[in-house]
């Protein structure tokens, strides 16, 4: 196939590829604000304190702050394929996140759990 042929085909699946992109950056960073919309609806079931909710809100932006510092200082993002990056970041977020489902909301566990997903999160924001 010619070099034009290549870009041809190339050009072609950029608004798909962008599409795909954007829909999983959406459904990933989805996994931040997932925990803060339901902190209401814990605090009523699980008697959470305020001190309580505002850690488990507080916690993801935290960890967020601490993944971003040392992807910083790791140059994660330009040592590592940025597909495999966000993927593994994701995959990391989520798990953090779906573990809150066996946890009591109203432990420290939860609060780690909430921190965690915010560190896997600044492997998904960046990309």
């Amino acid at each position: 196939m010619s070099g034009a042929g290549v870009l041809s085909r190339i050009q072609g699946r950029k608004p798909i590829s962008l599409f795909i992109i954007c829909l999983c950056q959406v459904a990933a960073m989805a996994l931040w604000f997932a925990g803060t919309a339901v902190v209401p609806q814990l605090a009523r079931e699980y008697a959470l304190g305020g001190t309580m909710e505002a850690l488990y809100t507080s916690a993801v932006q935290a960890g967020f702050v601490v993944g971003s510092l040392a992807s910083a200082l790791l140059t994660l993002a330009d040592r590592l394929d940025p597909r495999r990056f966000f993927m593994l970041a994701a995959f990391a977020a989520a798990a953090a996140n779906a573990a809150l489902l066996v946890v009591d909301p109203a432990s420290e566990t939860a609060v780690a759990l909430r921190f965690l997903t915010g560190v896997a999160m600044a492997g998904i924001y960046p990309v």
